[in-house]
């Protein structure tokens, strides 16, 4: 309870992020399935409708995209545990990286 504050900013920017990450993959992969079934005159040929093969690609995407964005998730939950556990352990971060440390004491000082 005495990182609550660390806690939720982790989750609205990282939620954030992970989602936009997700949309990007997701679009990404429908927009160059759908280029790949327009332009193609194999698959151009045999299709009515390049609409639903392209949602399909939307949907492949966005699954396997929210497969890898949440490996990220983790990761920065775990970096925010070993943080937390570093502060109280030691009252200053002793075992984090610099970078961290830097932008703890900055936002400390707003």
């Amino acid at each position: 309870m005495r990182h609550l504050g660390r806690w939720s900013m982790l989750t609205v920017i990282g939620g954030t992020f992970n989602l936009i990450g997700k949309l990007f993959i997701a679009s990404l992969t429908g927009l160059l399935g759908y280029l790949i079934i327009t332009e193609s005159p194999k698959y151009n040929d045999k299709l009515n409708s390049p609409l639903l093969p392209a949602l399909l690609f939307i949907l492949i995407g966005y699954i396997i995209g929210a497969l890898f964005i949440n490996i990220y998730g983790n990761a920065a939950d775990a970096l925010m545990h070993c943080f937390i556990v570093d502060c109280e352990i030691n009252r200053d971060p002793q075992h984090s990286p610099e970078p961290l440390r830097e932008f703890v004491e900055e936002e400390k000082d707003n």
